[in-house]
């Protein structure tokens, strides 16, 4: 734990002096480890090396300042420490696939996962309460769901209920959760509590029918104590997908449900779409 808020005490500030000049030495100065110590453990606690996480931390700014201001790109390329207009392009097309210029035009944020600020909460979660995590690649052939849309938080009680509607027209179906915009999750966006269905297949009409079309999907089975999806989502998109091509042209994700319990942790599968740099290049 204290290494914990050690490397919080360092995101904190790294987040102060993001506009600053700022070195890897001058974080482990800051809170008293060795370069070599600090780089290890930062790395290993959060997942990106600090060098990483500082370069992230500002282009995710910078693009929200793309469409929030009038600045201009060589400005804030400045402001965020990047010393010249190509240097800042070249790092932006890298983590983001697309020109600065174009997200300024645009103006949509839509398509970029953007690095939020890591929480010692989030920092905790993703360290002592997510146990482990297995991922494969698979092909999928197109899948149509049918089920009931709630913005609610999920709990085993609200997924409980739902199912508990859908067995009253499909028996024993094979449940799943659609995710809607996965890539910045949080609890109360629309989610679908559905079962998967033959194509094709006539939707009742108290209920929502939704195909997807084929694709590639990376399989997660993760291992918790207790799940915080929007912790679960930030880490998948953020840290674990940073360098993977995600399908930002099919905003979801889908959760198998179909739990497995141990003696001290549950698991989910969830699916997430691939190919985005591959059909997307920009």
């Amino acid at each position: 734990m204290k290494k914990i808020e050690d490397i919080y005490k360092a995101v904190e500030y790294i987040e102060n002096n993001l506009k600053n000049d700022l070195s890897v030495e001058k974080i482990a100065n800051h809170i008293g480890y060795s370069l070599y110590y600090f780089s290890r453990i930062f790395s290993k606690t959060t997942g990106h090396s600090p060098y990483d996480y500082i370069m992230r931390r500002r282009l995710s700014i910078a693009a929200k300042k793309l469409i929030n201001n009038e600045q201009k790109i060589i400005d804030i390329a400045f402001e965020y420490q990047f010393n010249s207009h190509e240097t800042f392009t070249r790092a932006f097309t890298k983590m983001f696939n697309y020109l600065p210029s174009h997200i300024k035009t645009k103006k949509d944020l839509d398509k970029l996962v953007l690095k939020q600020a890591i929480t010692q909460e989030y920092l905790d979660y993703i360290n002592n309460i997510m146990v482990n995590i297995k991922t494969e690649i698979i092909n999928e052939k197109a899948l149509y769901f049918v089920g009931l849309v709630t913005n609610k938080k999920i709990t085993n009680k609200l997924q409980n209920q739902i199912i508990n509607k859908l067995k009253t027209v499909k028996e024993n179906p094979e449940n799943f959760i659609i995710y809607f915009n996965p890539i910045n999750y949080r609890h109360m966006q629309p989610k679908l509590i559905a079962y998967k269905a033959p194509l094709p297949e006539d939707t009742p009409s108290i209920f929502l029918g939704k195909k997807i079309p084929a694709y590639k999907y990376i399989k997660f089975i993760i291992s918790a104590n207790y799940f915080n999806m929007e912790f679960i989502f930030q880490y998948l998109y953020q840290t674990r997908l940073k360098f993977t091509p995600i399908t930002i042209d099919a905003p979801y994700a889908i959760e198998q449900v179909n739990i497995k319990t141990n003696k001290n942790n549950i698991s989910k599968i969830i699916y997430i779409p691939l190919d985005y740099y591959t059909k997307n290049q920009k």
